[in-house]
């Protein structure tokens, strides 16, 4: 018998929905209590994404940086 794959909400993680949205998880963290959370704006994604673009791959010097408190490891 070919093996199947189907997808459905129960035994799926709620944070895997819509493609693990950042927003969700953090409606989902404000419900919990948590108000000091904070999805990234357009103008700040643009700037972060060309300094990504500008970093080294892995295993470079240079491919683990800070930007804006968040750490990125650049992989590919």
């Amino acid at each position: 018998m070919p093996i199947r794959f189907r997808r459905e909400t129960i035994g799926a993680s709620f944070f895997e929905w819509d493609r693990g949205n950042v927003y969700r998880v953090i409606y989902f963290i404000n419900t919990l209590g948590e108000h000091r959370f904070f999805g990234r704006t357009r103008d700040a994604s643009f700037v972060q994404s060309k300094k990504i673009e500008e970093m080294p791959t892995w295993p470079m010097k240079g491919c683990v940086e800070i930007i804006d408190a968040i750490v990125v490891i650049k992989f590919k």
